[in-house]
Formats: structure tokens, sequence, C-alpha cells
């Protein structure tokens, strides 16, 4: 259960921070 969590929670940040990079550069000035 936990390592279910994990894994859905390691997923959900890689896709925000792939949407976030690739989608809407605009936001971060990085």
């Amino acid at each position: 259960m936990k390592r279910f969590v994990k894994v859905m929670t390691v997923l959900m940040v890689s896709l925000a921070l792939a949407g976030c990079s690739s989608g809407k550069p605009k936001i971060r000035n990085n």
C-alpha cells in the first residue's frame, strides 16, 4: 500500500515537472 502511494506520488511529481517545463515555460524563466 505504501509502495503504491509512493509510486503514484513520484509519477504525479514527474508529470507535473514535465508539464511545467515543456508545456508552460513562460511561468518559470529558469
